[in-house]
């Protein structure tokens, strides 16, 4: 795998062959460099390509957008490292994971490209790819999503949002989801709190007896909670309410084992905030009745934005009761 400068004559362009991004030109650029006129060596990086055995000719794997900068501002040379691949399958799997490891490209590229090579998580960990790359997390979300919905994804008449959370569950999953919200306007984090809501706690999976979100006040209570879950994890109050060590026999009982040793991260504050309201809000209790006067409330005709700051106020005074605290 050596490094050289390469004439940039001497580079060819087929992106049919090696780009991995969906939507790009017939040099394989997608318009990331437009309107830079400039070209700089210490910023340029390094272009991947790839010598066909068949014609000898060094062909761009991964730096389309460059090469073709580089060529428009009659840059002579740029630097290049050849993959090692005996065809040009294996070296735009190389400039894909490349593109990948950048962050390059959206969702939907990671996406065909983990669809056509099957790449679990672990393989990529394997190759030296961050798994918590948000472009790694949602690609592989969406790569399994199965074909029909994927295809409205690439449409747009699916947003990828939403795609990335339909592909967070399983097949049957999906469908039985899916038909629940097809004709019905859902937002994504409705959508999170319904796979939320739906999912069997035990097994991670769902039944058709297990959607009983069958009425518009039922979607509308889910909309709520959404909205709320995340008002409430802005909470300064309840982010420092929570920070007390007088609560840790509380955040066990939700299933959190805390560490009295030291301070909490944010993070995990704002994770333990949304636990206390995930377990208590289908409950029978305090938080489960604000939670359905406010959807009387919307369904009475005041806005949802009012509802759901009415809402959150109220979860703020009764959560510190249930905790046996008292805010500051």
């Amino acid at each position: 795998m050596k490094v050289a400068e390469i004439n940039t004559t001497e580079l060819n362009l087929d992106p049919k062959r090696f780009q991995y991004k969906i939507l790009h030109n017939s040099t394989g650029a997608t318009g990331s460099l437009s309107g830079i006129d400039s070209w700089n060596i210490y910023l340029s990086g390094i272009v991947l390509v790839w010598e066909d055995p068949t014609d000898f000719k060094t062909y761009v794997v991964n730096g389309h957008n460059r090469v073709t900068l580089a060529k428009k501002l009659g840059v002579q040379k740029v630097l290049c490292r050849f993959i090692d691949a005996s065809t040009h399958v294996e070296a735009r799997l190389t400039g894909a994971l490349a593109n990948i490891a950048e962050g390059q490209g959206t969702a939907i590229d990671a996406a065909k490209f983990f669809r056509d090579s099957s790449y679990t998580v672990n393989q990529v960990k394997n190759f030296g790819i961050n798994p918590r790359l948000k472009i790694v997390q949602d690609g592989l979300s969406l790569s399994n999503l199965v074909s029909f919905l994927f295809d409205k994804v690439i449409t747009g008449t699916i947003p990828i949002d939403k795609g990335v959370v339909l592909g967070s569950v399983g097949t049957r999953e999906q469908l039985e989801v899916w038909e629940l919200i097809k004709n019905k306007q859902v937002s994504t984090a409705t959508l999170d709190e319904i796979i939320a809501n739906v999912l069997n706690p035990v097994t991670g999976q769902m039944s058709l007896l297990n959607l009983y979100i069958d009425s518009d006040d039922e979607l509308m209570r889910l909309e709520l909670i959404a909205m709320v879950r995340v008002k409430l994890q802005r909470s300064k109050k309840l982010l420092h309410l929570v920070s007390n060590q007088g609560n840790a026999s509380f955040l066990e009982s939700v299933g959190n084992n805390l560490n009295h040793a030291g301070n909490l991260s944010t993070g995990e504050l704002t994770h333990y905030v949304l636990q206390i309201f995930d377990q208590l809000k289908n409950q029978h209790g305090p938080v489960s009745e604000i939670l359905n006067k406010s959807v009387e409330s919307k369904k009475s005709g005041n806005p949802m934005s009012s509802v759901v700051a009415d809402c959150v106020n109220e979860l703020i005074t009764v959560i510190p009761k249930m905790l046996n605290q008292k805010v500051a």
